[in-house]
């Protein structure tokens, strides 16, 4: 391994042997790398040289080309995780905005009212009941098990649970059935607005149909009235049960004087100031007939002859009246010595009336 230009590579130099004499004279120094010798002491002369600039320049290459690589998927797993944190924040978002049956923080009365709170499902009688507020006010969306072409609906107006057979039939038949808790305001002015706001949250969100078919129960009478004489158009009947038809016949008259409980009731809900305000009130059902005559709205009214609570005399007989002079259609179905209680033991009359004027489109 001492013979002429006898050479050896160990990492990182470059060894060259050479016997001493050739070394004086005829190697120059600079010849390989430009760069000045090393000279290692062994038998015969070893120079070791520095490694060359193209090699230093190879390895820098490759650590820069893993710097790269590394540097790149740190980026990635950046560009990964702010995505997430974008789609969580979106994902929030649409959670606390609202939501067929599904509805910001305060009440709202806009072109697209929101419900307050996202709902709470419930079972009731076999069916999905949603529960919320909306402009503080308990509100509930049961749905059927099938949607009956057009999304009919029925709108219970009071005492909801009650007597439930025509609900529970409707349902069936693929109708949805809503409430809003407008207690005790007996179909005043803020009730209205209220459930026209509902009205258009329910027709606007959820999609029911612009028609809808309305249930009243006793008081309920007072609130389906008037909230139907404002919006003729947006009735396709009305099934009402014992109803109020006469705020004077609520008052309960004994000897010219008020029942004490429903007086205060009826000034909560009117601000009446004295009886006389009261008697010469013309809001009642009654006094309101003629745009849903005009409007063709059908009407089915179920009572008892020996009610005392909302006499038959004072309500539904004087609507009936009225309602025919006016050209209006209306059925009356009488139950001979029953008082005030609703329903009837076999539902069917009921029921078909209401399917018969179910809109159809």
């Amino acid at each position: 391994m001492h013979d002429r230009w006898a050479s050896r590579r160990h990492p990182g130099h470059l060894t060259f042997l050479f016997n001493r004499r050739e070394l004086a004279t005829s190697i120059t120094p600079t010849l390989f790398t430009g760069c000045p010798l090393k000279f290692v002491a062994c038998d015969s002369s070893k120079l070791v040289l520095p490694q060359p600039w193209w090699e230093k320049f190879r390895r820098d290459r490759r650590s820069s080309g893993r710097c790269l690589h590394k540097a790149m998927k740190n980026m990635l797993l950046v560009v990964l995780i702010c995505t997430a944190l974008s789609a969580a924040m979106a994902q929030t978002s649409t959670v606390t905005s609202p939501s067929p049956s599904a509805p910001a923080a305060q009440a709202q009365k806009t072109a697209d009212p929101v419900a307050t709170a996202t709902p709470v499902t419930d079972d009731w009688n076999g069916y999905t009941r949603h529960i919320f507020q909306f402009e503080g006010r308990t509100c509930y969306i049961v749905d059927p098990k099938w949607n009956a072409t057009a999304n009919p609906w029925l709108w219970r107006a009071r005492f909801w649970g009650h007597r439930p057979e025509v609900d529970l039939a409707l349902l069936a038949q693929g109708y949805h059935l809503v409430y809003m808790d407008v207690s005790e305001m007996l179909g005043n002015e803020e009730a209205v607005n209220h459930w026209n706001d509902f009205y258009k949250l329910l027709t606007t969100t959820y999609h029911l149909n612009r028609k809808a078919e309305m249930e009243g129960m006793s008081r309920g009478g007072l609130y389906v009235y008037a909230w139907a004489h404002q919006n003729p158009d947006k009735v396709a009947a009305i099934y009402a049960d014992a109803p109020v038809c006469d705020i004077k016949s609520l008052l309960a008259l004994r000897n010219g004087q008020p029942d004490p409980a429903r007086w205060k009731m009826a000034v909560d809900a009117y601000g009446f100031h004295d009886l006389n305000d009261a008697l010469a009130y013309r809001g009642s059902p009654i006094d309101n007939l003629a745009p849903l005559a005009k409007a063709g709205v059908p009407l089915l009214h179920v009572v008892g002859d020996a009610d005392t609570v909302v006499p038959v005399e004072e309500n539904t007989r004087v609507l009936e009246q009225r309602y025919k002079a006016l050209g209006g259609s209306i059925q009356v179905i009488v139950k001979h010595g029953v008082g005030h209680v609703h329903g009837l033991d076999d539902p069917m009359p009921i029921i078909e009336f209401l399917v018969a004027h179910r809109p159809r489109a």
